[in-house]
């Protein structure tokens, strides 16, 4: 039997055990983790080296079977850490808000994903019998008012996982004055972004070597952390500083749901026209990035962003710290809007005020960025809200790399479609 014919082989056998996942992969299942997990053993089983795995994930045939998908990215990723050939420290950092029924089990609460014990157990996955790789985790409490952090500590208790993982919260770190938020007079100026460079700072603290890899990621399960080898790799290999997860590289595997995506394609519109400089990333809001530890000190410090929009701000100060050390890898993700905190709070605007915050104090100044950042300062929740509903068919209608590339959509245009709703009610008042 020739490799070729033996891979295909195997690949049908694997993807015919999980068929009956479909389209309705569900990470908070047993059934399917263990479903995902059985079948990225069954490739590590039969000696498939990092290069093969490669040409399964590129062959087009596969493509459809979600849950294969994912089982090979962790196939992959465990390949990659399996590759590392000095001890290594890989610390996850999260943020928590509003988690508390999340925490809980499927049993105990219909949008109960248990994703302490899950996160824990899929690190297990990735290092296990790896002695040159251990992990830790860092969990912050974003001021939250249902005690997130105290939950996360019983459940870590139950595991007997406390020398691995650690629960902060936000509130200490401001009554200390720690360094890192010293932006932060109260919780209430968080909106995740100070909760997890705070995880980031006690990470590099802990351990500041240069082969101590931090990764932050989000408290639900979107993105499985046997993945996290993906990420290890270009910062081994490559040397990167940083690497970003992607949701939109050619080797993305992504399952979606929800109404954000017209949105979403504006925001990455108006921000890559304030920074250029970030232009070779498309998804810089994907939570699942890697940090090499001792860059940290030098893109947490003195930061202006606190909120959401902290990812741009720490990929902008990396760029311009040392040029072209970011790396980009496509990951599975699987969407986890149900019990979503950023969902509600539709964040877009205060995010784009945030980057021409950025942009005024980063870089260069230029005519056209000026014109799009005067517009963003200008607008309120109101009109960004007329806007998106003026150009949703424009929106729609384009892809992501067309609407990039158009020169259709001006500030004029903007400013006119925020102002539609306004417009229309003066209109009937005429009338």
């Amino acid at each position: 039997m020739t490799a070729r014919v033996f891979m295909d082989a195997l690949v049908g056998q694997v993807v015919g055990n999980i068929t009956s996942l479909g389209s309705k992969l569900d990470l908070t299942s047993n059934s399917h983790l263990n479903a995902i997990a059985g079948s990225a053993n069954l490739l590590l089983a039969e000696g498939l080296t990092l290069f093969q795995l490669r040409q399964i994930e590129s062959d087009v045939r596969w493509k459809d079977h979600l849950g294969f998908q994912l089982a090979l990215k962790l196939a992959l990723s465990r390949r990659c850490c399996e590759a590392i050939a000095v001890p290594t420290t890989l610390t996850v950092v999260f943020a928590m808000y509003k988690e508390t029924e999340r925490m809980m089990s499927p049993k105990h609460h219909q949008y109960g994903e248990d994703f302490i014990r899950r996160k824990v157990e899929q690190l297990d996955w990735l290092c296990a019998d790896l002695p040159l790789l251990s992990w830790q985790m860092e969990i912050v409490d974003d001021g939250c008012p249902d005690g997130s952090g105290a939950a996360a500590s019983r459940v870590i208790e139950s595991l007997r996982r406390q020398e691995q993982v650690q629960v902060h919260y936000l509130q200490d770190a401001i009554d200390q004055h720690h360094e890192v938020v010293t932006g932060l007079s109260a919780v209430e100026q968080s909106r995740k972004g100070g909760s997890v460079c705070l995880g980031l700072a006690n990470a590099y603290e802990r351990d500041p070597s240069a082969t101590h890899y931090v990764c932050y990621t989000d408290a639900d399960l979107s993105t499985h952390l046997g993945q996290l080898g993906l990420l290890v790799q270009p910062l081994v290999d490559q040397k990167a500083l940083v690497v970003c997860g992607s949701r939109r590289e050619p080797q993305s595997v992504v399952l979606k749901e929800g109404v954000r995506n017209e949105r979403g394609k504006l925001f990455i519109f108006l921000w890559k026209k304030l920074l250029p400089q970030l232009n070779f990333l498309v998804d810089t809001q994907c939570g699942f990035k890697a940090f090499r530890a001792d860059l940290l000190p030098h893109v947490l410090k003195q930061r202006l962003e606190n909120q959401f929009a902290f990812d741009i701000e720490l990929l902008l100060r990396t760029q311009l710290h040392q040029a072209d050390q970011i790396s980009k890898v496509g990951i599975g993700w699987i969407d986890s809007d149900a019990l979503s905190t950023t969902t509600d709070l539709a964040p877009y605007l205060s995010m784009l005020k945030a980057i021409v915050a950025m942009y005024r104090q980063y870089v260069p100044q230029r005519a056209d960025a000026d014109a799009f950042a005067a517009l963003i300062d200008d607008l309120n929740e109101n009109e960004w809200e007329a806007l998106l509903v003026e150009m949703t068919p424009f929106l729609a209608s384009h892809n992501l790399t067309e609407l990039l590339a158009s020169r259709e959509v001006t500030p004029e245009r903007l400013r006119q479609a925020s102002l539609s709703e306004v417009n229309q009610r003066e209109t009937l008042k005429v009338e």
